[in-house]
């Protein structure tokens, strides 16, 4: 074969596998899209649609995304009631003996038919939908808790401040506490509760500022109007707890909690007088939830593989600490679920079939027995709140949809010179955090792939990209922010040894390296963090508002405004820093201060080589500033601030000379993350929707129990 032959061949090989994988991640990007329709947006009808084209489109191509598409499209179907889920099923098993996973579904989903007269089939339906923009669910959170009849629903309102009780049948809501002014305490509040098995009692956790302490409190449900709690367990040296389930009796609590050195543990909380036995200390990322045995004797949780994995598996632990058992050991990710109420069966989602599915493990005399079964594929990205007595699940699902948009502006009159589009995106809905290159050739963002964030490079004139792979270690980051040189990014991150700080991640290999690591009791927030424009300097944003500046050649640190040693004072909550962001030259840094005595919020600029803060624009109840960027002009001349007003997010330039802020004629519904270009009249930004629902799975047990 002569030299010139072979090197053909090579590039015909490589054109085919390039266009082959382009092609792969588009089917993917499609079909995401199509099962968010289904489960998001409850519009099986219109997710039907969308299968139905991705079939069309690579019927002669792509055997395994139509077999893909086909079963989703069945089990749309199949809510629906329609007898056309049965026949696609039949095809799948007929036309795709290739794909033996998806044959197996299909397989799982015959064997449930029922005669008219039989039992009714399992059923997956939404029973509430949270819309609400300022109710912690509508940013994406899922922790509420179901009570043993399935009638209660607990949920957090007001930024975390609030816990209200919910009747799922009438529709009424009920306070149970009195919340508090939304900018009082940053990232603390209330993040998790629990419903006694009578319904009579909540359990609650109560964290301050920062999570730099967090009690656990119990309330009454009965009676009307907002109950007196009463403080059951805490400790100084506790930075986090949550009550994660009820004992059967009604005396005990499983709770987790991590303390100021960053141990991690699991255990039991008497609900007398709020003794803590501890049952076993556990990575330091804890586990997602912990469910007790009907008859009380066992707890079920889960846990990271190894401190070098994301993945996790299930355990059984006997609540007197005697026994311990490895209920669901696989490679795939496994997160619990709860108990069938007879014990028979322990639930746990697991993604071991590709997509997250809820799986049966059976359990006898304390024991797992036999493999695993699956229950329902594709359940999505849910929390698990709880089975009723009558063997119904409840999940929460969380639904995040953001993605890049960019848009022209004019800053001197305020005008939208064109409106927003989407760049070409091949995972859309799952895209966030961008920034521009220093010479605004590039744009950077994130795109979540699942369990990873992948950092995508955008060349803007030829709209030709480049994927970071940041590696395992760096699983959790935020605040992608380009370095002046343009050969590195900044972000704040978590690495799977639990250390946070601020990261390096190269902008050619994806190496990631700390730039500065926090001690355990400070506290770095994603809001801001800079280069100075020489690159020698960083500056950032910690502990209850404090500035930093940090030398980076020599590791030495200035603070530049100090923060309150604590969150509240004498007459409450007292006045805080927030987000920053450093003027091009590097003589400024504009910050948000939130001031609860005066329930207002203030930009104020802060000289870098010291002086007193000047205030730029103050905004008072019920308006907000947003609390994510603040990006300045290229010129230095101002600052682009978001404010939430009642009817939206609205964005205004303040010039820092005086003059006048100048609202920003641009349509859109909500702003995440904003950048301007270095030319100054584009921007780029995230535009988030956070949603959040209830579904509940019926008459999954009779399944269950015919494989015995």
């Amino acid at each position: 074969m002569t030299s010139r032959l072979t090197h053909l061949l090579l590039a015909i090989a490589t054109t085919v596998a390039v266009v082959a994988a382009d092609q792969n991640d588009t089917a993917k990007a499609l079909l995401e899209a199509a099962r968010k329709t289904a489960v998001v947006d409850g519009n099986l009808t219109a997710a039907i649609r969308q299968y139905a084209a991705i079939v069309e489109t690579y019927s002669k191509s792509d055997r395994a995304t139509v077999a893909d598409a086909l079963v989703r499209m069945a089990e749309c179907y199949e809510k629906l009631g329609d007898t056309q889920a049965r026949k696609i099923y039949e095809r799948v098993v007929r036309e795709f003996s290739d794909q033996t996973g998806q044959v197996a579904l299909a397989r799982v989903h015959l064997g449930r038919g029922e005669r008219s007269d039989g039992p009714r089939a399992m059923a997956l339906r939404k029973v509430w939908n949270n819309e609400t923009p300022q109710i912690a669910g509508a940013r994406g959170d899922t922790q509420y808790a179901i009570s043993a009849d399935g009638r209660y629903m607990t949920y957090v309102d007001n930024y975390n401040t609030a816990l209200v009780l919910r009747d799922l049948t009438t529709g009424a809501d009920r306070r149970l506490t009195s919340g508090g002014y939304p900018g009082s305490s940053p990232w603390g509040g209330i993040y998790q509760s629990a419903i006694s098995p009578d319904g009579a009692q909540v359990a609650f956790n109560s964290c301050t500022a920062n999570q730099t302490t967090c009690e656990i409190r119990v309330a009454s449900l009965t009676g009307t109007g907002i109950p007196v709690s009463r403080r059951l367990f805490g400790g100084d040296d506790v930075t986090f707890i949550a009550p994660l389930d009820w004992s059967p009796d009604g005396k005990w609590l499983a709770v987790t909690l991590q303390r100021k050195d960053r141990t991690a543990q699991v255990g039991l909380l008497a609900v007398s007088d709020g003794a803590l036995r501890v049952l076993k200390s556990v990575d330091w990322r804890g586990t997602t939830r912990m469910f007790f045995s009907p008859d009380g004797r066992d707890v079920a949780f889960d846990l990271p593989l190894n401190e070098t994995s994301i993945k996790r598996d299930v355990f059984v632990l006997a609540t007197d600490g005697s026994r311990e058992v490895a209920a669901v050991a696989h490679p795939s990710n496994d997160i619990v679920i709860g108990w069938t109420p007879d014990g028979a069966h322990l639930l746990f989602a697991s993604d071991r079939g590709g997509a997250m599915g809820l799986w049966g493990q059976g359990f006898r005399e304390r024991k797992p027995q036999g493999a695993p079964e699956l229950v329902k594929p594709d359940i999505g990205n849910v929390s698990p709140l709880g089975i009723t007595r009558t063997g119904a699940l409840y999940l929460g699902v969380r639904a995040t949809n953001q993605d890049v948009e960019l848009a022209s502006i004019d800053l001197t009159t305020g005008k939208q010179i064109a409106p927003p589009v989407k760049p070409a995106l091949r995972f859309t809905g799952s895209n966030s955090q961008p920034t521009w290159s220093p010479d605004g050739k590039s744009l950077a963002y994130v795109s979540e792939r699942g369990e990873e964030s992948v950092v995508v490079i955008r060349a803007m004139e030829t709209g030709d990209i480049r994927e970071l792979n940041v590696p395992p270690g760096l699983p959790y980051f935020s605040g992608l922010t380009w370095a002046p040189d343009g050969g590195s990014f900044a972000v704040r991150g978590q690495d799977l040894k639990g250390r946070v700080g601020v990261f390096r991640i190269d902008a050619r290999s994806g190496d990631v390296v700390p730039i500065r690591l926090r001690s355990p009791a400070e506290y770095l927030t994603y809001e801001g963090f800079f280069w100075s424009p020489d690159a020698r300097r960083m500056y950032y944003h910690g502990n209850l508002g404090s500035i930093y500046e940090l030398d980076l050649a020599s590791g030495n640190e200035r603070i530049l405004v100090s923060g309150p040693s604590t969150d509240d004072g004498p007459k409450g909550p007292i006045s805080r820093m927030g987000p920053i962001s450093l003027s091009p030259d590097g003589r400024w840094i504009a910050a948000y201060r939130s001031e609860p005595a005066t329930k207002s919020q203030t930009v104020v600029l802060i000289p870098v080589d010291g002086g007193e803060p000047q205030e730029l624009l103050r905004v008072s109840e019920p308006e907000r500033i947003g609390n994510r960027s603040m990006p300045w002009a290229p010129d230095g001349h101002g600052i682009l601030i978001k404010k939430e007003t009642s009817v939206g997010t609205e964005l205004w330039f303040v010039p820092i000379s005086g003059e006048s802020p100048r609202k920003i004629d641009l349509d859109v519904r909500s702003l995440g993350t904003v950048r301007l270009h270095p030319d100054g009249r584009q921007i780029a930004f995230d535009s988030t929707q956070f949603s959040s629902e209830v579904w509940v799975l019926e008459n999954f047990l009779p399944a269950l129990k015919a494989r015995r």
